[in-house]
C-alpha cells in the first residue's frame, strides 16, 4: 500500500491486515489537572475515558481458547481486557492465520503477537531441542 492510503485495507493481499484508527489525541497531550467540567466529571477522567475508547475493545481475554496457563499470567498481570487491536489480530493467530497488523506505540501490538506465539508452541509442545520456535525482533 502507499503511503496515502495507509488506513484502507487492501483486498487483493493475500494476508489478513488489522488496521487501528490513527483519530483522536496522542497520549500525554493536553493539561493534566481535575478542573470540572460541566459534566461533573474531571479533566483527568475524560481524558483516562477518550484513551479507553480509543485502545480498547469490549473482549476479554477470558473468552480466548487459551491455555489455563495463558490466562493465570494474564489475569496476575492485571490483564483482562483486549485492545481493538488484539481482539482483531489474536484470534486470527491463535488459528494459525498470517496477518499484517497496524496500530499506535502502546495500544498492544507485541502481546497481539507474542501471546499466540507463545500459545501455539505451548501446545505443539515445542522444546528447544526442536530448535528455534520463534523471532522477535
Amino acid at each position: 500500500a502507499e503511503e496515502g492510503d495507509q488506513g484502507q485495507e487492501e483486498e487483493e493481499s493475500e494476508e489478513p491486515q488489522v488496521d487501528e484508527d490513527e483519530s483522536g489525541q496522542e497520549e500525554g497531550s493536553g493539561e493534566a489537572g481535575t478542573i470540572e467540567g460541566d459534566s461533573g466529571e474531571t479533566k483527568e477522567s475524560a481524558a483516562e475515558r477518550a484513551f479507553q475508547q480509543q485502545f480498547f475493545s469490549s473482549e476479554l481475554f477470558s473468552a480466548l481458547p487459551l491455555s489455563k496457563e495463558a490466562l493465570t499470567g494474564l489475569e496476575s498481570l492485571g490483564f483482562k481486557t483486549m485492545t481493538k487491536i488484539q481482539a482483531k489480530a489474536i484470534p486470527s493467530l491463535l488459528a494459525g492465520n498470517d496477518l499484517v497488523g497496524a496500530a499506535k506505540t502502546g495500544s498492544g501490538k507485541t502481546l497481539a503477537f507474542l501471546l499466540p506465539a507463545l500459545e501455539l508452541l505451548t501446545k505443539a509442545q515445542f522444546s528447544t531441542r526442536h530448535g528455534t520456535g520463534v523471532i522477535v525482533i
